[in-house]
């Protein structure tokens, strides 16, 4: 799974399953957000092989051994932050458990059971974000800015599953 958020409100700006994460899914990604949101200022991601190159696990990156993903924010003048702090980390692997946890039972109770209409449904589901964060702000979770969601999505907007233990 590839999600790609906003560091400040968790919104979902890109989601989608891959048989394995590395280059292409991450442009996958950067290419529907900067379609979608245009060009952010920064870029915070995992220390990932895909993201950086760190000569020894567990320490930092080598700011002189960039990668793919590098180079291409570098062209677009957009700063790309290493994630250390488990802080950090842990925002993402939040948003990851949630969505390991209701993902797979919400596409089974679909029926779904394929990689392409996998896609179709989280595209259509969880990019708009208002499952999660709308979510959030009804039962108290942490990460949303009150109010955001609401200024920009109309009842009738509302997509018709929930990607939540409590909705």
């Amino acid at each position: 799974m590839i999600i790609t958020l906003d560091d400040a409100t968790n919104e979902i700006y890109s989601g989608f399953l891959v048989e394995e994460e590395g280059t292409f899914s991450t442009f996958r990604g950067l290419a529907d957000v900067f379609a979608e949101h245009g060009l952010p200022l920064s870029f915070y991601t995992d220390r990932g092989s895909h993201y950086f190159y760190t000569p020894k696990a567990g320490e930092k990156v080598d700011p002189r051994a960039v990668t793919q993903v590098g180079r291409a924010l570098a062209q677009l003048g957009i700063e790309h932050i290493a994630a250390y702090s488990p802080q950090a980390r842990g925002r993402c692997e939040r948003m990851f458990r949630t969505l390991q946890d209701r993902l797979p039972k919400e596409l089974a109770l679909a029926g779904i059971d394929d990689l392409e209409t996998a896609n179709r449904f989280i595209s259509t589901t969880t990019n708009s974000s208002w499952t999660i964060t709308n979510c959030w702000q009804r039962h108290g979770r942490p990460g949303t800015a009150p109010g955001a969601l609401q200024e920009r999505r109309t009842t009738s907007d509302r997509p018709p599953t929930h990607l939540c233990n409590h909705c």
